[in-house]
């Protein structure tokens, strides 16, 4: 399942997140980190 369809881009987290979601391997904080304009909100 794709937990975050509506995302555009960031493909790479977003495997990384929908993985983790799936394997029930979730951490307790993330960071998103980057320039500014990629899409961190």
């Amino acid at each position: 399942m794709d937990y975050f369809a509506a995302i555009k881009g960031q493909q790479r987290a977003i495997d990384m997140l929908n993985k983790s979601i799936e394997t029930g391997s979730t951490s307790h904080a993330y960071i998103f980190a980057g320039p500014a304009g990629v899409g961190k909100c």
